[in-house]
Order: C-alpha cells, then structure tokens, then sequence
C-alpha cells in the first residue's frame, strides 16, 4: 500500500452568468468539506481550481481521500458549488459532482511525483443555465501534466 499526494487542477470555461433566476451575485466555487473556496463570479471567462488529494493504492485498486474528496469509498467525487456570497456567507443553489471514477486507471498508475491532474468541463448546461448535476465522462478529460 502507497499513499501519494496529488495536485488536481480543475480548469472550468463557459460560465454562464452572474445572474440566474433570483439570484443577483452568482459565483462558482469548490467543496472542501462544508465549505466552498476559491469561488469567483459566474460570469468570469473562466475558473481555475487547485487543490491537493491523496491517493491511496492497493495492490490494483485506487481510493482517493482528503477535504476535498466527497462520498464512500469506491464512489468518491468533487463537488463544484454555485452560490452566492451573502455577507460573507455562502448560499448554495446547485452544485456539479465530478466523479473521481471518470479517471482512467491507466491515468492513475501511470502519474509520477510532482505531476499534476488536470480536468476541463464547461459550466454552462444545455439550456444556458449554470451547469448541475452529475458530470458524464463524455463531458471530462483527465490528463496528467508537470508542474
């Protein structure tokens, strides 16, 4: 059993708006535990979100841990949240799961130290709005790149 620390890169374009329905102020950010970091208006070009996971391996089998990773063990995911900051309090709307399983095993045995995971999705759902839900693995790429 190994245990390696990894920096993922979730690399979002097509945000929608800053307005959707009631809501004035949209922003975009990323789940760490309850709270949502590193959030920015829903109308920037786009968002960039890095952090750090674990990756346990076994033998051939993967997990993925830390304040990050959401969900029980062979079923974790990301969580990017839409909001809106209200005197410094976020108030959720919708989020987008991105499951960790959308990532080739191949892709996983095959990063190395100081490498990074990058993802890139679009924001914007089908009929314009902010994107929620359950990310398709159509709709995500995983590569691996040097930091």
């Amino acid at each position: 059993m190994s245990i390696s620390e990894l920096t993922v890169l979730i690399r979002c374009h097509d945000l929608p708006d800053a307005q959707f329905n009631e809501y004035s102020s949209v922003r975009l950010g990323v789940q760490c535990k309850q709270d949502v970091e590193q959030d920015v208006p829903g109308d920037s070009e786009t968002a960039l979100f890095k952090f750090n996971i674990e990756i346990k391996y076994v033998e051939s089998e993967v997990d993925f841990r830390g304040p990050y990773v959401h969900g029980p063990k062979g079923s974790r995911f990301l969580y990017l949240t839409w909001g809106e900051r209200i005197t410094g309090v976020w108030q959720m709307f919708r989020r987008l799961k991105i499951h960790l399983s959308s990532i080739s095993m191949d892709t996983l045995f095959n990063i190395e130290n100081g490498n990074m995971l990058e993802a890139s999705i679009s924001m914007t759902g089908r009929d314009g709005t902010p994107k929620c839900g359950s990310v398709s693995s159509t709709e995500l790429t995983w590569v691996i790149k040097t930091q």
